[in-house]
């Protein structure tokens, strides 16, 4: 648990739209957690859900907790590999983990600040908290504080 007297580090989130072959599409949000040691991550906590989190309606959303992605994701936009469609970021933004999401990978606290990539100025500031509707499952349950 970070505490008071700790700083607490900020890292990088996005929202990816994920044009797939068939037609469809789904959005990835991507959050940068703390490595060990507080070093910047390799790897980034992913979600992908029906709606871009910066226009939610209401308080309690559905995800579903992909494996984690590289962080190479932060700044790509454009085709995927294997026919796997593409992808366009359309907000980005600051992540802070309020409780350290190593040391609870079951239950995520954090608090974003996102930019729309259409309209940077309108920045978006949220707290968050995701945990897994069963242990080990990948469906989630993420609510808006």
């Amino acid at each position: 648990m970070f505490t008071t007297t700790q700083q607490t580090p900020i890292f990088r989130t996005v929202v990816l739209r994920h044009e797939t072959p068939d037609g469809g599409f789904h959005f990835d949000w991507m959050l940068e957690p703390p490595a060990v040691g507080g070093s910047r991550s390799r790897v980034l906590i992913t979600f992908r859900v029906n709606t871009n989190p910066l226009d939610w309606k209401g308080d309690l959303f559905d995800a579903v907790r992909l494996p984690d992605h590289r962080a190479i994701y932060l700044t790509y936009e454009g085709p995927l590999t294997e026919n796997r469609g593409s992808v366009t970021r359309v907000a980005q933004g600051t992540v802070t983990f309020l409780e350290d999401p190593i040391a609870t990978p079951e239950r995520l606290d954090f608090a974003t600040v996102y930019e729309r990539t259409a309209t940077p100025a309108a920045a978006k500031r949220e707290r968050w908290s995701a945990a897994p509707l069963a242990p080990g499952s990948t469906a989630w349950r993420i609510d808006r504080l």
